[in-house]
């Protein structure tokens, strides 16, 4: 017969308590919004100042040859995502690397003209931030307070957000209710940030009034001409 060693109930989950302990990443938000070449920001493996070259780091999944050393660095405040750092085959750390890019409404210059009537007319903000921001469109006219596109419910107006990075505001059809400035805030973990354009509103009429202004100078060169040849002929 053989005798049964009886384990401990308690002893066991102590045991997998510590097996777990030792491979769980804990995970830690980066912000790299400020990283460049001359400014970098650093990823710490661990604090224990280990100078070995036994380390190795993943940037989402897949092993980045070059780092070896329990510290990395990042020069660009793109390069976000997951990083993980490992020695022996056992995980450290894990970093949730993030930023705050400043959103630009994609136009030429600082505003934007409309005509009145126009239908279906858009402006897109983008933001390539991490996490992905949430969108926020405002708007303010002469005279008028601010007014949330988003919770005011104004039927000529549509926002879409396309899960890329891209918001876009619609207007159905175009007014003067629809001239000021426009506002686009983005808002993640990092903090928020807003960019403006100013959107301007001519007339329809707008496109025939060189035409008039040179019927008009006709009719007064023709008015002057007939004040002038009847004063003659009454001499």
């Amino acid at each position: 017969m053989h005798n049964e060693v009886s384990v401990p109930y308690n002893f066991v989950r102590f045991s997998v308590f510590l097996l777990l302990l030792t491979t769980v990443s804990y995970c830690k938000d980066v912000d790299i919004t400020s990283a460049t070449t001359t400014t970098p920001v650093f990823l710490n493996c661990s604090d224990t100042g280990d100078a070995s070259t036994d380390y190795m780091w993943f940037y989402k999944s897949k092993l980045v040859e070059s780092a070896h050393s329990i510290q990395y660095q990042i020069t660009n405040k793109m390069l976000t995502g997951q990083y993980n750092c490992s020695k022996n085959n056992i995980s450290l750390n894990s970093f949730s690397v993030i930023n705050l890019i400043e959103p630009t409404i994609l136009h030429k210059g600082h505003s934007i003209t409309f005509v009145t009537g126009d239908a279906d007319k858009s402006i897109t903000c983008t933001s390539p931030s991490y996490p992905l921001p949430d969108f926020t469109w405002l708007i303010k006219s002469n005279g008028h307070e601010t007014i949330n596109l988003v919770t005011s419910n104004n039927p000529n107006y549509e926002i879409t957000t396309d899960g890329n990075a891209n918001s876009v505001l619609r207007i159905l059809k175009v007014s003067d209710l629809n001239k000021g400035h426009i506002y686009c805030n983005i808002r993640n973990s990092v903090g928020n940030l807003t960019t403006e354009v100013l959107v301007r509103v001519h007339s329809n009429l707008a496109p025939l009034w060189p035409s008039l202004a040179i019927i008009c100078e006709i009719l007064i060169v023709l008015a002057v001409m007939y004040v002038v040849n009847k004063k003659s002929t009454s001499i």
